[in-house]
């Protein structure tokens, strides 16, 4: 069987300085059948402000994205320098806050980790509404306290520049 490959690569800015780059893979079989791939490509600042690229596999609503594939988490974390250890059979769940974003990161297992990148601009009503199969009320729990922690901080920043 032949397939070609047609690649798209779209740069767009989002709020509050994230950038997103969609990358878009379609993969076509000749007379036979297609398949889609997407990979997104998030460019935002590490704790040392220095820009880097967070992978992600899927864009779930406005300002929620997901990470599933283990060879990007991984990259993920090192970029971000987050811990990957964990203790044998317990569930590890880190939050990493960043500026105006926070990456939540789920390790099951060595095999099995998962990411979601919360932003600032995370819509909630869209949320709500994602069906609990797609995403367990537990995750949504976990992604709602990411979502408070930016809120908080951006608050904290507001208050500073009115004192100062």
């Amino acid at each position: 069987m032949a397939f070609f490959v047609i690649r798209l690569r779209m740069l767009t800015e989002l709020k509050e300085n994230v950038l997103i780059y969609n990358t878009f893979s379609f993969f076509c079989l000749i007379l036979k059948d297609y398949k889609i791939e997407c990979m997104l490509e998030l460019k935002i600042k590490n704790e040392k402000k220095e820009d880097i690229i967070y992978h992600a596999d899927k864009n779930i609503v406005e300002g929620l994205y997901l990470t599933v594939d283990s060879a990007k988490v991984k990259e993920n974390c090192k970029a971000l320098n987050i811990d990957l250890s964990q203790e044998e059979g317990k569930v590890k769940t880190v939050l990493k806050s960043l500026n105006k974003v926070t990456v939540v990161t789920i390790i099951v297992n060595a095999q099995t980790q998962f990411q979601y990148f919360v932003g600032g601009d995370l819509n909630l009503k869209a949320l709500i509404k994602v069906d609990e199969k797609e995403m367990p009320n537990n995750i949504k729990e976990v992604v709602l306290k990411a979502y408070h922690i930016i809120q908080k901080s951006s608050l904290v920043s507001k208050i500073k520049e009115k004192v100062d």
